[in-house]
This record gives C-alpha cells, sequence and structure tokens, in this order.
C-alpha cells in the first residue's frame, strides 16, 4: 500500500481515497463506487466542500460540518447531494461561511439540504452525527 499522502496535498488526499476504495472492492468484493460518502467537521468541513469540488464524481454525498469553502467551486459539485450543519453562535468558524455555500449551490439550481443550529457553537458534531435521519438520509443516496 501507498504512503498516506502529505497534510495539506489535496490532490493526494482524492488519489489516495479512490486508491483506499479499489483496495477494498478488490480485497473484500463490495462494490463501493456508488456508496462512497465525504464528511468531515471544521477545517474537515472545509476540506469535504474542497474534496467535492475537487472530485464530484468520486462521491455519492458529503455532509460538510462547520465548515466552509470557495462558492465558486459550487458548480462542480452540484449534482453531488449535501447537507450543510453550522452552529448559528459559532466563534471558531463564521456561520456565514456555510450559508454562502449553500447560496452558491443554490444559484448552480443544486438542492442543497443545510440545518443551522439556532443556540450551537462550534462544537455540533456530535449533535450531527447523532442524529439518525443524518444516517438514514446518507445511506439512501447513491451515484
Amino acid at each position: 500500500m501507498e504512503a498516506l499522502p502529505a497534510e495539506g496535498d489535496t490532490e493526494a488526499d482524492a488519489e489516495f481515497a479512490k486508491l483506499l476504495t479499489g483496495t477494498w472492492e478488490r480485497t473484500e468484493g463490495h462494490d463501493l463506487k456508488s456508496r462512497i460518502y465525504l464528511t468531515g467537521y471544521s477545517m474537515g468541513g472545509f476540506g469535504t466542500f474542497h474534496l467535492l469540488a475537487q472530485e464530484p464524481q468520486l462521491f455519492a454525498a458529503g455532509i460538510p460540518i462547520a465548515g466552509g469553502g470557495n462558492p465558486s467551486s459550487a458548480g462542480s459539485f452540484k449534482k453531488v447531494p449535501v447537507w450543510v450543519f453550522h452552529g448559528a453562535t459559532d466563534p471558531i468558524v463564521p456561520v456565514d461561511l456555510s450559508r454562502s455555500m449553500v447560496e452558491a449551490l443554490k444559484k448552480e439550481r443544486a438542492d442543497p439540504k443545510y440545518t443551522e443550529f439556532p443556540d450551537g457553537n462550534h462544537g455540533i458534531a456530535n449533535q450531527v452525527y447523532a442524529d439518525q435521519a443524518v444516517h438514514e438520509w446518507l445511506f439512501e443516496q447513491t451515484r
């Protein structure tokens, strides 16, 4: 197996995800290509938006939490189902960064889901991941 990509090397990260998927398919016999999901919290939320823009054909869905991205990249992943989460009182990552991505996706005629916790601060990840509805939505998505 190849070495892990260097931190911050997003192109290598995407290639590594493809390598892992292919390895698992060959060794376990599972067809994963239609069910690769991407989620991340905080900096991982930024990474989620970035990887969705870089490799939209790889992912069945994305869940960025308390992150943000480049609104001009929204058109590249407008066909990938996305559910964005953010706390309205987040003192670490401004909620407007998620709102901007959701609005950019809507301008591209995408239909992103967006949940903003009115009293939520930066630490909302456990609340999101504990929600059964999030899991149900995620596993309904296929490429």
